[in-house]
């Protein structure tokens, strides 16, 4: 992928930068770096300010797929990222008879490749309002997944502080009323992707970027801040953090306010249906059903036109059934673990036997089944106990499982099993693709009261009982959420498998999709 570079000088207006951008990213298909210059020199006025808001704003057809980032720093400071290729204003070649030489020795070319584009100057619509620049700035935001809306904030900051630049990222309990939080990257990701924006796009400014565990964070207790930039959906929180302020004895910060979508905005149908909307959430949302890792190779991929193998799993009321009808419906032969444990525990099965020869005679009935009831109290009352049946049980679901795999051979292209305990019994070793089905804790737990009439502490004690959300997550290849309406959990169900006939293995057998 081509990373470049994109000079353009004069101050130009709004329909013309469009122009240029579209033009330049017929030469760039990764990250274009901008610079804007004045007969030659960087530009620092108000013009700037404006030109990062038409820039990161830009309509969605305008370098669609192209990461495009709009450089700030001062003349001379040596920009360290490599680069393929040059798109100049054509005027440029007649300003600096040695243009291209001049730009080799700012930036690393890998190629000497310079392509000058007509690029027309006009005024650019700038209104003659003083601006007051600042030593210190400070902005705070979740910043998961870096889009425009985050440069656009972090580009602001840098364009009025002069020589630091501090950041809080949003964790811990901040997160907690995020959309999809359980799918917002690591802190660590985020505060060292906000840092290479920092480094990038104004590389002499000293930065300071540290974790946001409350509304205020360094905002108010650091006593060398003179500047918040907030956007304007986040304009009350500037109060809190100057009443903080004022309650530490520290100076009142200048507010400095921008048009962005907060992160605490959500429409569903928005975030589904329209790709301009700049946040977070609509990212994450567009995670759903889509592979995150490659898909495991398991063993009966060995011989042609086995079936490719799906494990659903999730924590309890988090829709797996649900979605595993859905997949049925679209194709799938599937398959339910939690009946093949019913029947490991029958007469005449090997689990049977070895329960019996382990907890006694005293678990039958007179029928001499299995009674589950005093094995329950047996086991949950202690742990070792527990283990010794999942032990036995486990693996004979296991053999169960694979048998009806292969009986499938030839028969369907794709096979669904469904497993609570999917990573606790290690089934997972047998599916191509683990697709996890998850709630927020909140959720899961007013699901399993109105289910199973139980209260708020007895709900929380089994949610509490199973491996937590983000270990599950952090193992599946594809996620789905049951959090909204069934429409649009048939929608991420009809996503997924769309995107799974596209890479599934082409010697299976076609019959099913």
């Amino acid at each position: 992928m081509t990373n470049g570079l994109l000079i353009l000088n004069g101050v130009t207006t709004k329909q013309h930068i469009y122009t240029c951008l579209k033009e330049a990213s017929k030469y760039v298909q990764n990250n274009m770096y901008v610079e804007f210059l004045s007969c030659g020199l960087p530009i620092k006025s108000k013009q700037k300010l404006d030109i990062l808001n038409c820039v990161y704003n830009r309509p969605i057809d305008i370098c669609k797929g192209v990461n495009v980032h709009v450089l700030l720093s001062q003349a001379g400071t040596l920009f360290s990222k490599n680069l393929q290729v040059c798109v100049a204003s054509e005027n440029l070649k007649f300003l600096h008879k040695d243009f291209e030489t001049s730009v080799q020795k700012k930036y690393l070319f890998e190629d000497s490749v310079v392509r000058f584009i007509n690029h027309p100057i006009d005024e650019f619509d700038v209104d003659g309002t003083d601006l007051s620049f600042y030593d210190n700035v400070v902005i705070g935001g979740t910043f998961d997944r870096i889009h425009d809306g985050h440069k656009l904030l972090i580009s602001t900051a840098l364009f009025y502080a002069q020589k630091k630049l501090v950041v809080g990222v949003s964790d811990g309990v901040l997160l907690q009323k995020k959309v999809l939080k359980e799918l917002i990257e690591p802190v660590e990701t985020r505060i060292k992707n906000v840092i290479e924006l920092i480094e990038t796009y104004k590389p002499e400014i000293q930065h300071k970027v540290v974790p946001l565990y409350d509304s205020c964070g360094p905002s108010g207790t650091d006593s060398d801040l003179q500047a918040l930039v907030v956007s304007a959906e986040t304009l009350n929180g500037a109060a809190i953090v100057n009443s903080q302020r004022a309650t530490n004895g520290l100076n009142k910060l200048d507010v400095i306010s921008i048009d962005i979508v907060s992160e605490n905005v959500f429409d569903l149908a928005k975030i589904v249906n329209d790709e301009q909307k700049l946040s977070s959430s609509s990212e994450r949302m567009r995670l759903l059903g889509t592979l995150r890792r490659q898909p495991n190779c398991v063993s009966h991929e060995t011989q042609s036109k086995n079936p490719y193998v799906i494990g659903v799993t999730g924590g309890m009321a988090s829709g797996k059934s649900a979605v595993v009808k859905r997949l049925e419906g679209l194709g799938a032969f599937t398959i339910n673990c939690d009946k093949l444990g019913h029947a490991a525990y029958l007469p005449g099965e090997n689990a049977y036997t070895l329960i019996v020869e382990h907890f006694g005679h005293e678990i039958l009935n007179d029928d001499q089944t299995i009674n589950r009831k005093k094995l329950a109290e047996i086991v949950f009352s202690d742990a070792e106990e527990l283990n010794v049946l999942n032990n036995i049980v486990w693996p004979e679901i296991r053999k169960m499982l694979k048998n009806i795999i292969s009986e499938q051979r030839g028969k369907h292209e794709v096979v669904v099993f469904e497993g609570a305990i999917l990573f606790e019994a290690g089934w997972d070793k047998d599916a191509n693709e683990v697709w996890c089905c998850f709630l927020p804790n909140e959720e899961a737990i007013r699901r399993i009261q109105v289910r199973n009439g139980l209260s708020v502490d007895q709900a929380k004690s089994r949610v509490q009982s199973q491996i937590p959300n983000e270990e599950r997550i952090e193992k599946s290849h594809v996620l789905l959420s049951t959090l909204w309406e069934e429409e649009f959990t048939q929608r991420q169900c009809e996503k997924a498998w769309s995107l799974l006939k596209q890479r599934i293995p082409k010697n299976c057998n076609t019959q099913g999709l």
